[in-house]
């Protein structure tokens, strides 16, 4: 497609996704800016003052690449953000850019998340409270417990997990006819994907590297990286498996992804424009 694409991203960020990129992909390029946390965001740390300081920071700086690229003679023809991000769809108005959240996970979990701040809170909490109890939410069937997010859960510690994602709802809500970009595909979830009659949610999936999808590019054979140290005690309980024994299936969050799949996220965002 000839599309250039710039991910922009922290300090750190950047710092785990250069050092697990083996290869410079042409087309591709990475602009970093401090936030303050260069070392990463600490749980002894205050989140309200990250998350406060992280927005003006992140603010600034897409501002700033949007103008120098447009300066440089290859004006930004559209942005593609990560979900949580409500901020970005203000500097994307800003600069009249059509623009769109990336939801790494299955589209029934975004329906969940917006009936549950769209009138069915109470009836979600209900199961969450009792898993006896099921209730039935418009085009997904009956929910019990286990299939809701763990950030609706009474036993979730991260408490700003479901404001995060409100403000997120909000903002596309201020939008005319928004657009979510799902990973997924629509024989899997066509029923979650037309769930919710205001929200234009595109399936672009499933983002899978070359190697594990159809194999024409072999050297296309990794994700990216993780942003935090991921525990390996799960390797040591399938070792003790017999082979074929287990089955793992997954959507994943990536924050980094090969240049194939980033060419299939542009072409929903502009299609979808």
């Amino acid at each position: 497609m000839d599309v250039k694409f710039t991910i922009l991203s922290s300090v750190f960020a950047h710092n785990r996704m250069t050092k697990a990129s083996s290869q410079t992909l042409a087309g591709l390029n990475f602009v970093s800016f401090s936030n303050g946390y260069d070392d990463g965001f600490k749980l002894s740390d205050n989140h309200e003052h990250f998350r406060s300081k992280n927005k003006r920071c992140r603010s600034k700086a897409l501002s700033k690449l949007i103008k120098a690229s447009s300066e440089e003679g290859f004006p930004v023809r559209g942005m593609v953000y990560a979900m949580l991000l409500p901020w970005a769809t203000e500097v994307s108005c800003e600069f009249s850019l059509p623009s769109a959240p990336l939801w790494v996970q299955p589209a029934t979990i975004f329906t969940l998340y917006f009936y549950y701040f769209n009138g069915y809170g109470d009836l979600v909490k209900k199961i969450c409270n009792d898993p006896s109890c099921d209730i039935e939410l418009p085009r997904l069937g009956k929910i019990i417990s286990r299939d809701v997010p763990t950030f609706m859960l009474p036993s979730n510690t991260f408490t700003f997990g479901l404001p995060r994602f409100k403000e997120q709802l909000d903002a596309l809500d201020a939008e005319v006819n928004p657009k979510i970009l799902v990973n997924t595909f629509d024989a899997l979830e066509s029923k979650a994907l037309r769930s919710i009659g205001k929200h234009n949610l595109i399936p672009i999936g499933l983002l899978v590297p070359s190697t594990f999808l159809d194999g024409k590019d072999p050297s296309d054979n990794a994700f990216g990286g993780d942003l935090l140290q991921k525990s390996r005690d799960y390797m040591e309980c399938l070792d003790l498996k017999l082979q074929s024994l287990a089955v793992y299936i997954s959507f994943g969050s990536f924050f980094n992804f090969p240049l194939q799949e980033m060419e299939v996220i542009a072409r929903g965002l502009l299609e979808s424009n």
